[in-house]
């Protein structure tokens, strides 16, 4: 799997901890979580596609309160669809996406899930952290992933952000993509489609790191805005299916659990729904 380790072979024995410190909304430059993963990687993307659902307004950008996340996590990630990741820059320039795949994982009775033992180590802390909080660790020690803290009941659990819809600063985005250089005035559509289509490639492109982990999400360099909610779009249908990446063979059963969302038919998707 690839965001809650289908394969924990490779992962260190951890010990359980006690918490000192709990999220907060600056950076810090600890090491991320290493965990190992099948995460599908590719290149990508400029100007959006143009609906009423790529609007960014004033409205779009308000950042949504930490009381918002306080929920179970399934209903959590069916108002997650259709709100934007904005990335502050040191320089004041936005990147923006809108959310259009999430992945639940928690609970102790989710195998796939890195909080599955339901006691805190030093990795997986964060997730037992304040809803509304980061958890950003790294796949194949270079790729990283952003995750949303939402426990639900005291129980650890979190959202794994898969797909976004490039809205802002899609020449930046493609700048720390590597793929600047590729296009002339224009980027083609089929490239915007894949710049954000996947965990690796939001963190690649919106300049998301380890130091952003257990970070609060309600304002600062990173943050969650109000968007679009799909919710509240008749033309758009939200759709659920299994998550992916995930080996029958380790995490059993779960491996087919519904608990991939995603708006159906959007074709920013990290794999169709």
């Amino acid at each position: 799997m690839f965001a809650w380790g289908a394969s924990r072979g490779g992962c260190a024995v951890e010990q359980p901890i006690k918490r000192t410190t709990g999220p907060t909304r600056s950076r810090n430059t600890s090491m991320c979580p290493v965990v190992s993963s099948t995460i599908d990687i590719q290149p990508q993307t400029r100007e959006p596609m143009k609906s009423t659902f790529a609007e960014v307004s004033e409205r779009t950008l308000r950042p949504l309160p930490l009381h918002f996340y306080q929920r179970d996590p399934h209903e959590l990630a069916h108002d997650l669809l259709g709100r934007d990741i904005v990335r502050v820059l040191p320089g004041g320039q936005r990147l923006t996406g809108r959310i259009l795949e999430v992945e639940v994982y928690g609970y102790a009775e989710d195998p796939a899930s890195h909080a599955n033992t339901g006691v805190p180590t030093e990795r997986t802390a964060p997730m037992f952290g304040e809803p509304g909080s980061a958890y950003v660790y790294k796949i194949y020690g270079m790729y990283h992933c952003l995750n949303v803290v939402a426990p639900a009941d005291q129980r650890p659990s979190a959202l794994l952000i898969r797909a976004l819809q490039p809205l802002e600063g899609l020449d930046q985005m493609a700048k720390d993509r590597g793929l600047f250089d590729r296009y002339d005035d224009s980027m083609p559509l089929t490239v915007q489609k894949n710049l954000l289509s996947g965990p690796g490639k939001i963190c690649q492109a919106m300049g998301i790191d380890c130091s952003f982990n257990e970070s609060l999400l309600d304002g600062g360099e990173l943050m969650l805005t109000h968007g679009v909610p799909v919710r509240g779009l008749d033309a758009l249908e939200i759709g659920r299916g299994s998550r992916i990446g995930l080996n029958p063979k380790t995490v059993g059963e779960s491996a087919e659990w519904p608990w991939r969302y995603a708006v159906r038919g959007s074709k920013f998707l990290s794999r169709p729904l």
